[in-house]
């Protein structure tokens, strides 16, 4: 699914068009430490509400098809389609720290692995955002309920685009807690 952007505001379409400003990409499965697109094993179906002036919510469902119990954990992923000035994780990145104290994270990225913040450590639950003057794109947790909200983001470059993910439960990267990190399904 594409967010689209037009001089009459914002819209979603399942085609590729002009005025394209992230793709909602299919979710990722992570089963004993290797991440996977859904697929046979796992189905999913998105449902989606204009809540007005350009922001939508996303209803994922993810089913198990597999017949047997899994620990798994789900990544919402979005790609976006412009190149930003300034990307930030709300409370505890702004672009990548580089004026920050050497306690506090630098860059996207520690030891070739992107940083990955639980939802309680940011001013929004696991938001990300990317950012230019005429266009921005942020995805953040629902505070619908407590499992949507108990999640982690982490945001990682792409040429001169991004990825921005949610991953369901909470997770840090480096871990910081003792928390089981997975999901059944």
């Amino acid at each position: 699914m594409f967010i689209l952007r037009s001089e009459n505001g914002f819209s979603l379409s399942e085609q590729a068009a002009l005025g394209m400003v992230a793709e909602l990409m299919p979710p990722r499965i992570v089963e004993n430490g290797a991440e996977i697109e859904a697929g046979t094993d796992f189905t999913y179906s998105d449902a989606f509400e204009d809540l007005g002036d350009g922001l939508f919510r996303v209803s994922r469902k993810v089913a198990n098809q597999s017949g047997k119990r899994r620990r798994i954990q789900i990544i919402a992923q979005a790609h976006t389609m412009f190149a930003p000035q300034s990307y930030m994780m709300p409370c505890i990145m702004y672009n990548g720290n580089e004026w920050g104290s050497r306690n506090s994270p630098k860059g996207l990225e520690r030891n070739g692995e992107p940083w990955v913040f639980a939802y309680d450590r940011m001013g929004i639950p696991s938001c990300t955002l990317t950012e230019k003057q005429e266009i921005g794109f942020a995805m953040f947790a629902s505070n619908c309920d407590r499992d949507s909200l108990r999640s982690s983001a982490s945001l990682i470059r792409q040429g001169c685009e991004f990825l921005h993910r949610i991953l369901t439960m909470k997770e840090m990267n480096p871990p910081l807690d003792k928390e089981d990190r997975s999901w059944i399904v």
